[in-house]
């Protein structure tokens, strides 16, 4: 009988996920030599590095060689590349953020994802995740406001998520609604004052215009469709929205043609993604929000701009001011990437028997703090707001833009505001505004800051 001798064994592999690699030794995955020279060398393994910084080590010191022998070994492979931690993106082009569908109850899910994924999944109103294998159909949806978030997971391990909001209004020819009661509604006033509405309920409300003023009396939840398509027009006079309870959420809608866009004498409420524009009051102030006595709430991701206060009014006599956002005796808010810009005050006046204006104040602010202590401002944009003097006359008055303004205030945190282009003032602090904390923003005005009787900690 014939001897035989043994090949040698593969290399095996290695793999190593490492932000940097240092040093000067050895990384190998060699083949086995075949036994007494006759046998076959084993091949080279696999050499796979992943790292965030490339390595300082000699590549030459990575060795994935075959083995020898009677025929040496296949050399083996070795990768050396950067690890991945971008997330995919993903795109969701049905449903449609922020529509309302009034046909059917099945609403098809389309979507893409930027990369190969290893998984993907999805949850229908916060519900638990459930595996995808591509576009699908939603259906049985009920009537009312859903959303639905589509994850994805790439080879690399990395997840991503894309979420959309839309609502559900089949068989319903009144466009307001309480999703807790499956009660419907002709006017948002009428929502919140049936006897069936209680504190903790959302009123969803359909795209459209509503013209009317709206006194929220109750800690609810009103949800609009979309900012863009959810307008309450205050029909000229008044506050379009006035909450008068605690614990109230406002978000989607468009608010505007008052004099006053949103008034709240309201605590822990939250005020988000809205519109609030457009506001006037002839021959007095005009404001965006005004929040008189409310702390403890959260304003966020609000456009909230063009308010105009003053102007030529027969018979009326008074400075004209534009406010964005206006707190009075408020502590402990915070404001989070709101943009209050464009507002104007207007500083006309007439008086009886006089063939000319009086010559008066007009003052545009963006973000106006009296007596408020404890707020935090963060990542706001105050800009290009504006004050016009009155007309040429023997009594002098004149006009001033101001970013952010700081009456009384103390204690309060003002960080990452870009307050560019004001008519006079970036940021103005007056009557013992002490001890606020104000860094990390940017300022590009005529004065970009301005302190009357005020100690400043920069």
């Amino acid at each position: 009988m014939g001897s035989y001798t043994g090949g040698g064994g593969s290399g095996g592999s290695i793999y190593i996920i490492a932000n940097k690699i240092l040093g000067n030794g050895l990384i190998t995955a060699n083949g086995g030599s075949g036994g007494d020279g006759n046998g076959g060398g084993g091949a080279g393994g696999r050499i796979a590095i992943y790292y965030a910084f490339y390595p300082a080590f000699p590549e030459a010191n990575i060795i994935a060689a075959g083995g020898s022998g009677y025929e040496d070994g296949e050399n083996g492979t070795i990768v050396i590349q950067p690890f991945d931690t971008t997330p995919p993106t993903i795109t969701i082009t049905s449903p449609v953020n922020g529509t309302t569908y009034t046909t059917t109850n099945s609403i098809n899910l389309n979507y893409s994802v930027n990369e190969p994924t290893a998984w993907e999944g999805h949850s229908l109103d916060d519900a638990e995740n459930v595996s995808l294998y591509g576009n699908m159909t939603l259906t049985g949806l009920s009537n009312g406001l859903h959303n639905i978030t589509v994850y994805a997971n790439d080879t690399a391990g990395n997840m991503g998520q894309s979420t959309v909001w839309f609502a559900i209004n089949v068989g319903n020819e009144l466009p307001v609604h309480n999703l807790n009661t499956g009660e419907n509604f002709s006017t948002i006033q009428e929502a919140i004052d049936d006897v069936n509405t209680s504190n903790g309920h959302t009123i969803k409300v359909d795209a459209g215009t509503y013209t009317e003023n709206v006194i929220v009396s109750k800690s609810i939840s009103l949800i609009g469709a979309h900012r863009d398509n959810t307008i309450i027009d205050g029909g000229g006079s008044g506050d379009v929205i006035r909450v008068i309870v605690d614990y109230v959420t406002i978000r989607g809608f468009t608010v505007t043609n008052g004099k006053r866009g949103l008034y709240m004498n309201s605590n822990h409420s939250t005020i988000i993604s809205n519109i609030i524009t457009g506001n006037h009051h002839c021959g007095a102030p005009a404001y965006g929000v005004y929040l008189y006595r409310s702390s403890n709430n959260n304003i966020t991701d609000n456009l909230v701009d063009k308010n105009v206060g003053g102007g030529w009014c027969e018979w009326k006599s008074d400075h004209g001011y534009g406010y964005s956002l206006y707190l009075s005796s408020s502590d402990n808010n915070t404001l989070i990437n709101n943009t209050a810009n464009e507002n104007l005050g207007k500083g006309y006046m007439y008086r009886g028997g006089e063939t000319e204006p009086f010559k008066t104040s007009g003052n545009g602010y963006g973000i106006y703090l009296s007596s408020s202590t404890n707020n935090s401002l963060i990542d706001n944009i105050a800009s290009e707001n504006w004050g016009e003097d009155g007309w040429p006359s023997r009594f002098e008055g004149y006009g001033h833009g101001y970013g952010i303004s700081l009456e009384l205030s103390r204690n309060n945190n003002i960080i990452g505001t870009i307050a560019n282009n004001n008519r006079n003032y970036g940021i103005y602090l007056v009557s013992s505004s002490n001890n606020n904390r104000i860094y990390n923003n940017s300022f590009n005005n005529t004065n970009n800051a301005y302190l009357i009787r005020a100690a400043l900690p920069f």
